[in-house]
């Protein structure tokens, strides 16, 4: 799978139905077609169980095989496509609010890399064994069989994440809200994000919310979500075919030229030159 005329780019909350009576959801495919490089609107896991075949996350290339396992959350883009044998894999889609709170906040905080991982023998059993239990648990639409497969996954993401060097250090209240505050930006950066709702969604008057978000952090709470934008621009921009223009519009920007001057105050760079640069 190459070249330009392969680009697809999609959220996939439609194909696979997740809504706020379904928080998961879950699928066991041997892959017949390629999948070009996309995005989701929701957190997915992906657990080889057969075939070969190669993927990218963000733009690193992983050789894949039997016992590879990957987190993917909203700001994570791949692709996936088949070697000499069909790759067979559980796809398990889920909403933010299906984890317990600090398990979505590590992964969104994630700064260490892609979360990828390879399961030897045992632990490949195991994990099997419970991707089995999920897909029988949800083929019977009772909140019971639901909520046993909730509780799954989340031993699912303790089970991977305690593999990560991610932190465990306990916040107080404040910083809670700040990474409620965080969590909402970088879940919905792609949109358009009023400071009403996210102090909406943290349950803070507006304004006290924009100063402990600036004593936390160090910046305002705009120029968090631009950087947010830029960042992930700069991944787009070195790891895809789309063109600046497009982008712009994938980041949340409401306009082009908003986005060029962005960039370069912030980078002393075009994205163009960005992207020339980086392809050398």
């Amino acid at each position: 799978m190459s070249g330009k005329n392969k680009e697809l780019w999609f959220s996939p909350n439609d194909i696979h139905n997740l809504n706020e009576n379904r928080l998961i959801n879950i699928e066991k495919t041997t892959l017949d077609e390629d999948f070009a490089m996309h995005w989701h609107e929701h957190f997915e896991i992906e657990f080889i169980i057969g075939g070969l075949g190669k993927g990218k996350i963000n733009g690193v290339e992983y050789n894949l095989t039997p016992g590879d396992i990957y987190i993917l959350s909203t700001t994570d883009f791949h692709d996936l496509y088949n070697k000499e044998n069909p790759l067979t894999l559980y796809t398990l889609n889920f909403e933010q609010n299906a984890l317990e709170y600090e398990l979505s906040e590590k992964i969104l905080s994630n700064k260490s890399g892609n979360l990828f991982f390879h399961l030897e023998s045992s632990e490949y059993q195991w994990m099997k064994t419970i991707f089995d239990m999920i897909y029988q648990e949800l083929t019977v639409e009772t909140e019971i069989r639901k909520k046993c497969a909730q509780n799954l996954l989340n031993a699912v993401v303790y089970f991977l994440l305690q593999h990560t060097k991610l932190s465990d250090e306990n916040v107080n209240t404040e910083k809670t809200h700040i990474s409620l505050a965080i969590a909402y930006l970088e879940l919905n950066f792609r949109k358009e994000i009023t400071l009403d709702e996210v102090a909406d969604y943290v349950g803070l008057n507006k304004n006290y919310l924009c100063s402990l978000f600036h004593k936390e952090t160090g910046k305002k709470m705009v120029r968090y979500l631009n950087d947010l934008r830029l960042h992930y621009s700069r991944k787009l921009l070195r790891s895809t075919y789309l063109s600046v223009s497009e982008v712009s519009s994938h980041c949340g920007f409401k306009t082009l030229s908003t986005y060029l001057h962005e960039f370069k105050s912030k980078y002393n760079e075009t994205p163009q030159q960005y992207r020339t640069r980086k392809a050398k």
